[in-house]
């Protein structure tokens, strides 16, 4: 994964095209079908006005990442996105099967969510809606991931240079999530900012940068069963700040006042070049 958040120079989209063709000038068949569709989502970004680029691949030269594009009110987005999950014929029952303390931890932290951010709560119950699920289930399992599932290590990194901001990052996922992987761009009429939200599940999500020019990812810390918390866990924790900040000043102000679930790294950056590395703990 790549992403490029940039201050100013919109040439350098054209100059991250170029890298990549040198990158791939020995797959001509792969250059020529992939070609146009980086110029697409290049023109994608900036007709939300922000100066970014993603470019997702496996390691062969092989681009893949769904790009569901949701705008309208929260619950009507929810409801698309169970809509193309029913559709893909995913087993929520068999992924969302918890154990005891899974179950009692998701059940206390969809409270604070749903509390703390009722604009997501609207999403995930149009989500269940579509999907005939159970909502208060859908939520509790969404709020396990990043706390009470296997340890997974993800890297990132953001920094300036040359009057420009770079934020960029990998993820180090399972193989079974490559067809799940989806990058979501948001478009809320009620509330929130728009943003571009790069997820190996839904709703929730790994990385992104919103219209502000305010870019957020989490990395995972294995926690300590004993110290988990009924909180926000890494994933809502940057999909709150991506709809709620417009800067790094204002994403610390807010993430300092939210209830953490486990340890986790949150990596933050703005298009004025300010950056911050947060250790945040329960």
């Amino acid at each position: 994964f790549f992403c490029c958040l940039i201050t100013e120079n919109t040439d350098f989209h054209a100059n991250i095209i170029q890298y990549f063709i040198h990158l791939c000038n020995r797959k001509r068949d792969f250059l020529r079908r992939y070609f146009f569709k980086i110029i697409i989502a290049a023109r994608r970004a900036l007709l939300l006005d922000i100066k970014f680029l993603f470019l997702y691949t496996d390691g062969k030269g092989e681009i893949f990442m769904y790009h569901m594009r949701l705008r309208g009110l929260h619950r009507d987005m929810g409801f698309k996105i169970g809509k193309a999950l029913q559709a893909g014929g995913q087993n929520l029952y068999a992924l969302s099967e918890l154990d005891d303390f899974q179950r009692e931890f998701g059940l206390a932290s969809q409270k604070i969510l749903f509390e703390r951010f009722p604009a997501v709560r609207e999403e995930i119950c149009g989500a269940a809606e579509a999907m005939r699920f159970p909502a208060e289930r859908l939520a509790a399992w969404l709020m396990t991931m990043g706390c009470c599932y296997d340890v997974r290590g993800c890297t990132a990194f953001a920094f300036r240079s040359g009057g420009k901001v770079y934020f960029g990052r990998n993820n180090d996922l399972p193989p079974f999530l490559k067809k799940l992987s989806c990058s979501a761009l948001y478009q809320p009429t009620d509330t929130g900012y728009k943003f571009l939200l790069n997820t190996s599940s839904f709703i929730n999500g790994e990385e992104g940068v919103n219209e502000r020019g305010f870019a957020c990812a989490m990395t995972f810390v294995p926690p300590n069963p004993n110290e988990i918390r009924p909180g926000f866990n890494s994933m809502f924790i940057v999909r709150y700040l991506l709809e709620s900040a417009e800067c790094v000043s204002e994403a610390l102000s807010l993430l300092m006042d939210l209830p953490v679930a486990s340890a986790c790294n949150i990596l933050l950056a703005d298009a004025s070049g300010e950056l911050a590395a947060c250790e945040c703990c329960s």
